[in-house]
């Protein structure tokens, strides 16, 4: 899976790269012809055009490097190095607020809330597999005539979780998406694992797994998140450059609704729903 993500990852730097040529020597090209033929520099609509594809060129450039250079300098997590493991554990992003922490702890039931959660999306449940419950929403449509396409959840409560166990998920979820595709297509997935297993060095070789993960697949992409409800942490991939803009924004927005959902007051809400 990594070869093939590495390939992958090599094949999207040089698409890049020859979008980018072309640009500049379409560009160059412009200016050029606007420099030499004075019908066409008094022509003011015809630089401000000209300006505005060279900011979309520079905006460009900047996400290419952003995410093929310090993108793929992260680290890659070694599951049987201590010391890597030891700096995996001590990274930041990954930790929960103070108040986020306590609504973990404070979980009788994760799989149930998450369950709630889930529901309160819009997902409804699809299936029960090997890797979890299943659960899918539909993503609007701009057009009418356009194929239905769907985001999906795959969650699951580990309570002995490893590097291994989550590899084979992954591959497990892969191989589901792939085979649903013809019947309901989903470009965005997530598999959801919880745990609340004690050994912190196990469940950090877990999260290597997930954080080292890619995300690309054949037809979308698929997000691995890894809630460690006893150290309060939530795990996901470091390294999202290969996949779209619009992905990245779905999973940033489906960690903030799970990160609020945790330290709403369901109190109040009840409260406002009887005010309703």
């Amino acid at each position: 899976m990594n070869n093939m993500s590495r390939r992958g990852r090599i094949r999207n730097f040089i698409h890049q790269v020859l979008i980018l040529t072309l640009f500049a020597v379409a560009l160059y090209f412009l200016k050029d012809a606007i420099d030499s033929r004075p019908e066409l520099a008094s022509l003011g609509w015809l630089k401000v055009l000209f300006w505005v594809a060279v900011a979309a060129f520079v905006l460009l450039l900047m996400q290419v490097i952003q995410g093929s250079f310090f993108g793929h300098t992260m680290e890659r997590f070694d599951p049987g190095n201590a010391d890597s493991l030891k700096r995996l554990a001590g990274m930041r992003r990954f930790m929960l607020t103070g108040e986020q922490s306590q609504a973990v702890r404070d979980l009788e039931n994760p799989l149930a809330e998450l369950i709630d959660w889930l529901m309160s999306q819009g997902y409804e449940e699809a299936g029960r597999r090997t890797m979890g419950l299943v659960y899918e929403r539909e993503v609007k449509r701009n057009f009418s005539f356009t194929r239905q396409k769907y985001e999906r959840v795959f969650l699951i409560y580990q309570p002995m979780p490893n590097v291994l166990i989550v590899d084979r998920l992954l591959r497990e979820c892969i191989a589901y998406i792939d085979q649903r595709n013809e019947i309901s297509l989903a470009p965005v997935n997530h598999l959801f694992i919880i745990t609340d297993m004690a050994q912190t060095e196990e469940v950090i070789s877990a999260a290597s797994g997930v954080v080292n993960f890619l995300l690309k697949i054949d037809d979308g992409s698929l997000c691995p998140w890894l809630l460690d409800t006893n150290f309060c942490r939530l795990f996901y991939p470091l390294d999202r450059s290969l996949i779209k803009g619009s992905h990245r924004r779905r999973q940033n927005r489906f960690r903030m609704s799970f990160l609020k959902h945790l330290t709403d007051d369901p109190k109040e809400a009840e409260g406002e729903d009887e005010k309703e």
